[in-house]
């Protein structure tokens, strides 16, 4: 009884495997270039938060483009079968990034407020498999000051997606 009690002890004081993600630049299309780009940052942060906090994933940092890039480049030739597997899993090793958090939107920006729609997938980075997506809706109310409404409808969006990393488990990313 004692052996059993002490497995089920150490098991429980495991700790968590968290898949590491990097969050990639926001591409947001919108009708006003200057408030988009100032929303895009605020949203990619907001979107490593959520995904830390909610989600308990890991959060890789990149700040050397040139590694991203590679990856990305090297995504884009396996969807279309140019390259093998065990590459895409040494560069993915190499930035030690399991999967991208990939996001488009659109913000609209009016008198009446702002509305924000967004589309979050999470991806494999050896194999290009859809993990997860989600999709959030949100708007912000009208007001004289543009960036306000947006933030606003910024932070709803994010809470939205807060809810639905809450429920999600993912599929295993491919072991590095």
């Amino acid at each position: 009884m004692l052996m059993l009690g002490v497995a089920l002890a150490a098991h429980a004081a495991a700790p968590v495997r968290r898949l590491q993600v990097s969050v990639l630049p926001v591409d947001l299309a919108s009708d006003d270039r200057a408030v988009a780009q100032r929303a895009s940052a605020l949203i990619q942060e907001r979107l490593r938060e959520a995904f830390f906090q909610e989600g308990g994933y890991g959060i890789v940092e990149r700040s050397d483009p040139a590694i991203l890039g590679l990856i990305l480049s090297e995504l884009g030739f396996q969807n279309g079968g140019m390259v093998a597997p065990q590459e895409a899993r040494q560069l993915g090793k190499l930035a030690g990034i399991e999967a991208f958090v990939v996001t488009r939107g659109d913000l609209r920006v009016r008198m009446t407020g702002s509305v924000l729609s967004l589309r979050v997938r999470l991806i494999d980075v050896q194999t290009s498999r859809l993990l997860g997506l989600f999709q959030v809706s949100s708007r912000g109310r009208a007001r004289l000051d543009p960036g306000r409404s947006v933030a606003e409808a910024v932070a709803s969006a994010m809470r939205s997606l807060a809810e639905q990393l809450r429920d999600f488990h993912p599929p295993s990313a491919e072991p590095m």
